[in-house]
């Protein structure tokens, strides 16, 4: 056989081969027409048979996970985790105040007090995430009322926080990544 036959005959081959395949598998795949079964009116297929399967009392947990479902309701407000819906406001707690000497000043409290910084997403300081408390925050995006995330340091693990008064604080991840196994 000549090549340039062969190259024809092969190439032939390899194009028709997928498609007799398919068609052979979807001849052994397909239902066998059922005993009796008349064909419908204009030449279309009989209607399948669906067995009918009686119902069956759900056990005492499936019945609480049914109605915990239907607690739920509408799952229609699905957001992003960067949009920070606010949190529902806590009940007050009663305090017990000391009288105060006349005079006394308050001492100012620590507007980051209690900011928990546990890492950094990305290693770009413009494209970065840093997680504070549980929340994704970019560069420029307020933390807490008035403290701003300013910059990400991902190179020593470190970010950059303007409080309200203008000046900047620096918070730094106590232990190293993981990645890193310093």
């Amino acid at each position: 056989m000549p090549s340039k036959r062969r190259t024809l005959v092969l190439d032939a081959l390899m194009l028709s081969g997928p498609l007799l395949v398919v068609v052979g598998v979807r001849a052994f795949l397909a239902p066998a027409p059922s005993v009796g079964a008349t064909p419908a009116p204009g030449g279309g297929q009989a209607p399948a048979i669906v067995p009918v399967v009686a119902p069956t009392k759900p056990s005492p947990e499936q019945q609480r996970a049914a109605e915990w479902i239907a607690g739920l309701g509408p799952l229609t407000d699905l957001r992003s985790p960067m949009a920070h819906p606010e949190p529902p406001p806590s009940p007050p707690k009663p305090t017990i105040e000391t009288p105060k000497p006349p005079g006394a000043v308050r001492a100012p409290e620590d507007p980051i007090a209690g900011l928990k910084f546990t890492g950094i997403l990305g290693n770009n300081e413009d494209l970065g995430l840093a997680a504070i408390n549980g929340r994704i925050y970019r560069v420029g995006e307020e933390v807490r009322k008035g403290v701003r995330l300013t910059r990400i340091d991902a190179r020593n693990y470190v970010i950059v926080l303007t409080v309200p008064d203008g000046t900047e604080r620096t918070l730094r991840r106590l232990e190293p990544p993981p990645s890193e196994g310093r």
